[in-house]
């Protein structure tokens, strides 16, 4: 199986079009965003340096 990124991956699972996979795709995207957000805010924090130092 080839490397690809997330997004590849979903736009290919979009390619069956399907009202469940719209929505997964969907869900997974948000969910990939809020995880950017958590690290985004942990990087500028006090953690962000903790975790700089292992």
């Amino acid at each position: 199986m080839p490397a690809a990124t997330l997004d590849a991956f979903l736009n290919s699972y979009l390619g069956q079009p399907d009202e469940f996979r719209s929505a997964v795709v969907t869900t997974v995207r948000q969910l990939t965003q809020a995880a950017i957000k958590v690290r985004n805010t942990i990087n500028q924090g006090v953690l962000g340096a903790a975790f700089a130092e292992t």
